[in-house]
């Protein structure tokens, strides 16, 4: 059994509404699964079983609704508003039906899934209507979404609209993450790593800016993220500049593990690698250094190595990258991705990296790493530093 939402006593804004990480986001990404649906079952029909179920579904329903819609979204759509328009439609339906309209991904269905939301509405519908809205996107899926977040009182329910609003790709939250950055990020299963790496490069000026924060978790988690998700190059100097600064030893190691990923020379950061290894006063930060030169080598060898497989090619880099771009990475050749790459193919990667990483998945986090690895090398092949 699949949940949907939690239980529909649930008030909005109270510390038991954490319907938010196990369900909400769970379910969209489910539905990624292309399973036909049964011939002998409508979408009616599979809505109205779901509606009776209440609070839970079969992964049979879901995946057979996926199917209904992969294999007519505009009937499923047109269906779907229908049903919201008729009086007849029970509010449980209801409810099923705003789902289906975040599966569309159809712009034009934003407006149909705010109209549903009133003050009388259930905490299912309300549910259903942030997840759709989150898998939509766009301004005012965003702007309904900070609305509902401003005026959240648990924290949990706050920390999922957050997540759902980088799924939309709505820049003003990125103002309101402070606190996803204060997470434990294995378990908050990497909540910060989805919205920032949903947001993309638009974050990276706030992160920069948090590597100054008071709080320890938080600087450290900024410089993660800038670094192990982001590979932003210019946070390289303001996180030399930190570590500079920067008192605690746990903060330093993960600000060397950034600079791996975001300084393109290899003979610079080998020389900074050095530079700590012999002056840092931390054991376990002098350690992370002395590897960092070992495995240098090997990283020239494997740089050199994929420098010499790769063939650039932009046909055959198209038509990879469309098939990945339109699957989120589901259905992707990242190997062909990578060997038909450049440099110059970085802001198709980046946006390809952002697609996945709105799954919101462990595999959506590995996939996207997948990326990061492709852009990491073109980097190294042109930024030199390999002999």
């Amino acid at each position: 059994m699949v949940q949907l939402i939690m239980s529909p006593t649930v008030a909005r804004g109270t510390p038991a509404s954490k319907f938010l990480f196990t369900a909400l986001v769970s379910v969209f990404s489910l539905l990624f699964i292309s399973i036909p649906c049964s011939a002998q079952e409508s979408l009616d029909d599979v809505v109205s079983a779901m509606a009776k179920k209440g609070v839970q579904v079969t992964s049979g329903q879901l995946a057979s609704v996926r199917g209904h819609v992969v294999a007519d979204p505009d009937g499923a759509f047109q269906k779907a508003v229908r049903r919201l328009k008729s009086r007849k439609t029970a509010e449980e339906q209801r409810a099923v039906w705003i789902w289906v309209l975040g599966l569309t991904g159809r712009p034009d269905a934003v407006q149909h899934v705010i109209s549903q939301v009133t003050g009388d509405s259930s905490v299912m519908l309300r549910a259903n209507a942030d997840n759709a809205l989150g898998e939509l996107g766009g301004q005012e899926a965003g702007k309904y979404l900070y609305r509902e977040f401003l005026g959240a009182k648990s924290e949990a329910y706050r920390t999922h609209l957050l997540v759902l609003m980088g799924r939309a790709g709505y820049g003003p939250a990125i103002a309101k993450s402070t606190e996803l950055l204060k997470l434990d990020q294995y378990k908050s299963r990497y909540m910060a790593a989805f919205f920032f790496g949903s947001m993309g490069e638009q974050s990276v000026p706030f992160l920069i800016n948090k590597l100054e924060h008071w709080s320890v978790d938080v600087r450290r988690n900024a410089a993660m993220v800038l670094g192990q998700w982001l590979l932003a190059k210019e946070a390289a100097r303001p996180l030399i500049s930190r570590f500079a600064g920067e008192e605690d030893p746990d903060v330093r190691k993960q600000i060397l593990d950034s600079l791996e990923r975001t300084m393109v020379d290899l003979n610079a950061l080998e020389q900074f690698m050095k530079k700590v290894a012999k002056e840092d006063k931390d054991y376990h930060v002098k350690k992370f250094a002395r590897e960092s030169i070992h495995n240098m080598e090997r990283m020239r060898k494997a740089v050199e190595e994929r420098s010499r497989q790769r063939r650039p090619d932009d046909v055959v880099f198209k038509k990879a990258y469309d098939k990945a771009y339109q699957s989120r990475g589901k259905d992707s050749n990242f190997r062909l991705l990578g060997l038909a790459s450049d440099h110059e193919d970085e802001p198709a990667l980046r946006s390809l990296r952002a697609s996945i990483m709105k799954r919101g998945t462990p595999e959506a986090a590995y996939d996207a790493q997948k990326v990061n690895r492709i852009i990491l090398i073109n980097r190294l092949i042109k930024g030199g530093g390999l002999n």
